[in-house]
């Protein structure tokens, strides 16, 4: 195997399992340090720039976050995961007003872009387009946004309220909100004198084709057999170089978070557009790591990792629900409870990083590794040196840490799929070849740093 190039910031982010599989790429751990030291708005706005819609995600995300998360592998058994999605709740329903702390759309860039539909995704690419200057109008049949977030979802689950507060945040950096009005013909709207529209008014009814009666196909769109917009996974831009789709419209049903995915991929392609650039080029992430270690005992972080079952946001009684339909069936967690459900996440985006250099091979550190995650071998095929290691892999697909050859010629090897991230490596090394450093990722967001 070759040596893992540390320079590469996937390799670090694959290792932070929730943000990875979260389609928006939340800072996960991150927020869930700041609700267990009550710092509850700045954990709402950690998510706010990444997801948009908090208060609605930690109601009703299908949390793709709590299947990675590494906790429910490290105990196993039936042992829960990080309560990730309930812990975001915690940070809607315990933040301060946050309106002075959002930021302010730019100077009006004179380009005008239609929204079709008014749900998750069109909200999310009319907020990243507002902070940009551009004028964002959507489009809606009904007379309230939110699209399957409010008609699909029953109020017992998702209350009115967290859906105004949080559409409201969006309508007011200046988006125009066009109630009551179904659009009948995307020609026309082309022909309105806006520069882009995005489709976003969610799937046809299965079976149905074409996709939508009021998409004509003599302006240039390209449809699938199956009457679905020819679309770019990637750019979300379709045939003609103005339309652009996501969420259900483009690629058939998927879950909230993955619409305010292609919300955030449709805009960052339509400022491109708007620009007069190639959509294809896109803003690469920025990645940082930073030395945790303050001196030779003390961390920036916790590294004491807490073992016991996780905690379940407790449900109303029927005597209180029963008595009106709307009432929210859940109470969430009080902050005493949140704090100790926070403290349960691992912190995987603080990292081991190795320096080979520095190493003299006394296997302090793998002897003290308390989940078998660190081996002195000999190189070999990644078949082979699988099968070489102290302790199982156990998800071959997940990747191994390969350093560069030791002075004996042997290579330090990293299971990350075992690692804990508990720093003992660090904390025992003799010389410093092992320290623990916070990766930090940025994913491009219009208009926002």
């Amino acid at each position: 195997m070759k040596p893992v190039d540390t320079s590469n910031p996937e390799f670090f982010h694959r290792a932070v399992d929730c943000q990875w599989s979260c389609p928006a790429h939340t800072a996960v751990p991150e927020y869930l340090r700041q609700v267990a030291a009550g710092h509850y708005t700045e954990a709402y706005m950690i998510n706010w720039r990444a997801n948009v819609f908090p208060g609605v995600l930690g109601r009703v995300c299908d949390r793709p976050c709590e299947t990675a998360c590494r906790r429910s592998r490290m105990e196993g058994g039936d042992k829960a995961p990080v309560a990730i999605c309930r812990l975001k709740r915690t940070a809607a329903d315990y933040k301060a007003d946050i309106r002075l702390r959002l930021p302010r759309p730019a100077p009006y860039s004179g380009k005008r872009v239609a929204c079709v539909g008014a749900g998750p995704a069109s909200l999310t690419v009319a907020r990243d387009l507002a902070l940009q200057g551009h004028k964002v109008t959507l489009f809606d049949g009904e007379q309230k946004a939110g699209g399957l977030m409010r008609s699909q979802i029953p109020k017992s689950r998702l209350p009115d309220e967290i859906l105004d507060e949080e559409i409201g945040f969006i309508l007011d950096m200046g988006v125009a909100f066009r109630s009551g009005e179904r659009i009948d013909s995307l020609k026309a709207l082309l022909a309105d004198g806006f520069d882009v529209v995005f489709v976003g008014c969610g799937a046809p009814s299965e079976g149905v084709v074409p996709h939508a009666p009021w998409i004509e196909r003599d302006i240039g769109l390209r449809f699938d057999d199956r009457g679905m917009p020819v679309v770019d996974r990637t750019t979300m831009q379709s045939s003609l170089p103005n339309v652009f789709f996501g969420g259900d419209a483009a690629f058939g049903p998927k879950s909230i978070i993955g619409a305010v995915a292609d919300g955030h991929e449709a805009a960052i392609s339509i400022d491109l557009f708007l620009n007069g650039e190639d959509v294809a080029v896109r803003p690469p992430p920025r990645a940082t790591l930073v030395r945790q270690k303050m001196d030779s005992r003390a961390w920036s972080f916790d590294n004491v990792v807490p073992i016991g079952q996780g905690h379940k946001a407790p449900a109303r009684e029927f005597r209180v629900t029963g008595k009106r339909i709307q009432t929210e069936a859940e109470r969430g967690f009080t902050p005493q409870v949140a704090t100790r459900e926070a403290q349960r996440c691992l912190n995987c985006d603080v990292q081991p990083v190795f320096t080979a250099s520095r190493c003299i091979e006394c296997d302090a550190c793998i002897d003290i590794c308390p989940a078998e995650a660190l081996n002195l071998t000999e190189n070999g095929e990644e078949h082979d040196l699988r099968g070489r290691l102290k302790a199982p892999s156990l998800h071959p697909a997940l990747p191994l840490f390969m350093s560069e050859d030791l002075k004996s010629g042997r290579v330090m090897v990293r299971d990350v799929d075992r690692c804990v991230h508990c720093g003992l490596c660090a904390q025992r090394c003799p010389d410093g070849a092992w320290e623990m450093q916070k990766f930090t990722l940025t994913t491009p967001r219009p208009g926002l740093a």
